[in-house]
Formats: structure tokens, sequence, C-alpha cells
């Protein structure tokens, strides 16, 4: 999530560059309720693989050089970035159980808010160093998409009231402990 905050470090207007990360987080936020359901895991598999794919080709050394080719990446990245993180939160009502579910969504908050102290930092990484920036963002993403393989597929299902119900939603995971 902190790999997004900094994006008006770029060339360019800084107004319009907030303006395009408002106008993305605004639909992101509108489309993520329609797009879960097909999903919830698949949809964040799908986001992950989305970013890694990019945060790749950026790396390649003609793209590396071009400051608006980083740009139009790293827009495409936290579009994804920020719809993952949307479908988490409607995904946490229906893995944890009711009485869980508070707890479990401050994890998720407070897990964020960690690279967030170091969002300045990206900010200035992207622009000066982009193919630090880039490995970070894959090793991040890279283990993101595996913590996803662990998540049920929770469409269809009934939400969960006990510990027992979450240890039944294990048999829809792809990945099982």
């Amino acid at each position: 999530f902190s790999f997004c905050f900094n994006l008006s470090y770029f060339e360019g207007s800084l107004y319009l560059n907030t303006f395009v990360n408002v106008v993305i987080e605004f639909v992101t936020y509108a489309v993520s309720g329609y797009l879960v359901k097909f999903g919830r895991r698949n949809l964040l598999l799908i986001c992950f693989q989305i970013c890694i794919g990019f945060a790749i080709l950026a790396c390649f050394p003609i793209l590396l050089i071009s400051p608006s080719y980083q740009k139009l990446i790293s827009y495409i990245n936290k579009t994804m970035i920020c719809l993952a993180f949307n479908t988490i939160y409607i995904y946490t009502a229906e893995v944890v159980p009711t009485n869980a579910r508070m707890l479990s969504l401050c994890i998720c908050n407070a897990g964020s808010k960690i690279f967030c102290l170091f969002s300045p930092q990206f900010g200035t990484l992207v622009v000066k160093n982009p193919l630090f920036y880039r490995v970070i963002e894959i090793v991040v993403n890279v283990f993101c998409f595996v913590g996803t393989l662990f998540l049920p597929e929770t469409i269809y299902t009934d939400l969960p009231d006990s510990v027992g119900d979450v240890r039944e939603q294990e048999k829809y995971c792809i990945i099982r402990n």
C-alpha cells in the first residue's frame, strides 16, 4: 500500500499527479465491490500477478531510463494494489469468524502501516533508482501472491460463525496447512 502513496514524485504537475491518484482510488473503490463477485481469492491472485508482471517489465533497461513508462507502470500497479486492498477488506468478513473480525482488520491495517513508514523513501526511490524500487516491489508482491494461495475461496459459501466453520473453509484452499 505504501508503494502507492508518493506517485506525486514523478515529473509533471504535482496537482495532476495527485488528481490521477485520487481518480484511480475512486474508480477502484467503485469497481472492487463488483469484481469480487467473480471470486475473492482469484481477484487477489490476478491483482498480484499483474503487479509482478508489470514490475518485471519495468526492470527492462529500455524502460528504466524513461520516467513516463515508470510512471505508467506505477499507476497500473497502484490500481492493482488498491483493488487488492479493498478486496482484503471484503474478504476478511468472509474468512474470519464474527468474534475475531475486528482484530483481523486491525492486524491487516497495522501491517500496511509498517511499510507506510518508508513511503517517502519509496517515492524518492522510484524516481532516483527505479530498478531497486521495482525489485522491492516484486519481492513484496511475490510474498503476497504466495500468501494468497493459503486462503480459501469464499464465493458462494456461508460466513463463518465459529472457528470450526473456519476449519471447514480450509478444503477450499489451493495450498492446505
